[in-house]
């Protein structure tokens, strides 16, 4: 239950955080919109999660919207390993087994389920490559994110749609103490 409640964890902070090698080519570059506009989303994609000597992976289904979120998580066979979902100020973890954990926001159900209060308020953020100017250690020369500190994590963006400034990443990977995450989004879906 703990790996796949690290995985669970980290397909939000991914969804914070996954990773294979590069994009491929069913992703279309968003040409001409800014990743500051984007309010809603959808991934697919797969995350990879090692906390210690634990190691966990998991395809992720994600739809992001400004007061909703959808977040499937399944085994590498298309399962689905657990629910969680966050809808007028109520965010709920349903796992396979049908344990139904819920709380207020999904910052504190991390903490209820996880016992850390992981920074799911800001993974939509983190996701897209927007930050505070302040949080971002490195750009690329389309002043891109590739190396981020924010909230005690390290965010590294290891490729992009394309050569755009305004490209969506496709391959993150996120650490913080023992547990590196590496998310790969295999399509984006905007609006």
């Amino acid at each position: 239950m703990l790996a796949r409640g690290i995985v669970c964890a980290a397909g939000l902070v991914s969804a914070l955080l996954v990773g294979c090698a590069t994009a491929p080519h069913g992703i279309a570059p968003v040409v001409g919109a800014s990743r500051d506009a984007v309010r809603t989303f959808g991934i697919e994609g797969r995350v990879a999660v090692r906390q210690g000597e634990q190691q966990s992976s998991a395809i992720i289904s994600w739809s992001h919207r400004l007061t909703t979120d959808s977040l499937d998580v399944m085994s590498p066979l298309g399962q689905i390993v657990a629910r969680l979902t966050r809808e007028q100020g109520l965010a709920r973890l349903e796992t396979a087994e049908r344990r139904v954990h819920e709380a207020d926001t999904l910052d504190a159900l991390s903490e209820q389920v996880f016992g850390v209060a992981l920074p799911f308020s800001r993974v939509a953020d983190w996701v897209l490559g927007r930050f505070a100017q302040g949080d971002i250690l490195r750009q690329d020369a389309q002043q891109r994110p590739i190396e981020v500190q924010a909230e005690g994590w390290r965010l590294r963006y290891l490729d992009y749609e394309g050569a755009s400034p305004q490209s969506l990443p496709t391959l993150m990977e996120f650490e913080r103490g023992d547990t590196r995450v590496r998310l790969k989004v295999d399509q984006w879906t905007l609006p």
